[in-house]
């Protein structure tokens, strides 16, 4: 009977390992859980017990307190400039909690540990904002300056709506200036034979028509054709027939005028 029992208590003490270099310490277990969860989580306390061993590799039950490494916070209104966050979750905050711990090594070679089935009696809300309170477009709900910050919202917004407010005035008076300039631009061109107002358009028309005209009627060829039809060429026949005999010099007077003409 006295051997079983030594027996046992062997077995039980080479599982339990009897508190030896096996044993993560508490230093690596609180580093490798806030690694593991990258910050997010840190270990606080825990209680370990082992349950299974295969060479350097064992396994544990832990149990304990964790909290979060930052304060949580949730939106709860987006405004133009600002978005306004509750605080959902304090840092200080501790959490039950419950895993499986693996872990791989000793002492002399260091650890290496992972926790999985992680269970917590709370699960945290909402998301770290780093530097919430510095950041000026956040608004903390209930936090230092938020009846001062929401009141200076609203008078930077009736500033911005009266500068909207008189902006559309002039907008307005704009539009109506611009009204009575064009009826003035319409008026301006006068109106046609068919007494219709007339546009710029058909008034440079018109213009242009006239212009060619009178450049037909007076280039220096068509004037001369009819200074020569209705002037020159009369007067020449008209002197032929009356000297009957003539020379080329008796129609220098002639010439001479046509020139000074042209």
């Amino acid at each position: 009977m006295k051997g079983k029992f030594l027996c046992g208590l062997l077995v039980s003490l080479l599982i339990s390992g009897c508190g030896d270099d096996n044993t993560p310490t508490e230093k690596v277990l609180k580093e490798q859980f806030s690694n593991q969860f990258h910050g997010r989580l840190i270990l606080d306390s825990i209680d370990i017990k082992e349950t299974s061993v295969d060479g350097n590799k064992r396994t544990y039950a832990a149990d304990g307190l964790l909290s979060t490494g930052y304060d949580l916070y949730t939106p709860v209104a987006s405004l133009t400039d600002y978005i306004v966050v509750q605080k959902s979750w304090d840092k200080g905050k501790d959490i039950k909690f419950s895993a499986t711990l693996n872990s791989l090594g000793n002492k002399d070679t260091g650890w290496k540990t992972i926790f999985s089935s992680l269970q917590m009696s709370e699960t945290p809300k909402g998301n770290p904002i780093p530097n919430v309170e510095a950041d000026g477009k956040y608004i903390i709900m209930d936090g230092a300056g938020f009846d001062d910050k929401i009141n200076a919202i609203k008078d930077e917004y009736a500033r911005k709506k009266s500068k909207l407010n008189e902006l559309n005035n002039d907008i307005a008076k704009v539009k109506t200036n611009i009204l009575v300039i064009n009826k003035e631009i319409d008026e301006y061109w006068g109106k046609g034979e068919d007494g219709k107002t007339q546009s710029r358009y058909f008034v440079q028309r018109d213009l242009n028509k006239e212009l060619e005209l009178f450049n037909k009627e007076n280039a220096p060829y068509y004037f001369e054709k009819k200074y020569n039809a209705e002037v020159f060429d009369p007067a020449m026949k008209a002197r032929r027939e009356k000297l009957k005999n003539y020379r080329l010099s008796d129609f220098d007077d002639i010439r001479a005028e046509k020139r000074a003409v042209l």
